[in-house]
């Protein structure tokens, strides 16, 4: 079951990142508006349900995090699982350990994007 939870709300939040990307508004490729958008409804949502929800233990708070955080959230951006994260780090005062997460995140993520596109040039038939 949790499983198909999981695969529900991923399969929505997918959809809707896709919808948002296809809405002309949102296409402005100068602004990036539905990448933007994207990350700050996930990171909101997922900001209510790790408050009302994370802490609970109950088979159904249990399940709606699935559907909603887990899935919906992460269909739809891992940018909010990753705002998450690096707030749990602060709510923690790990300070060190979040500045060098937030850091690696960013800065390998890109660099790598940029590393994979130069080295994938030449396989371009």
């Amino acid at each position: 079951m949790n499983v198909l939870l999981v695969f529900i709300g991923g399969g929505l939040g997918a959809l809707l990142r896709w919808g948002l990307g296809n809405i002309p508004l949102f296409r402005a490729q100068h602004l990036l508006t539905s990448t933007l958008l994207s990350n700050v409804i996930a990171a909101m949502l997922l900001g209510f349900s790790y408050r009302l929800l994370a802490h609970e233990t109950s088979s159904h708070q249990n399940a709606l995090w699935l559907l909603i955080a887990t899935g919906f959230c992460g269909g739809l951006s891992t940018f909010s699982t990753f705002s998450l994260e690096s707030f749990k780090m602060i709510q923690n005062q790990e300070w060190l350990n979040c500045s060098a997460y937030l850091l690696l995140n960013v800065g390998l993520s890109f660099l790598l994007l940029i590393f994979a596109y130069q080295i994938s040039e030449g396989w371009k038939g």
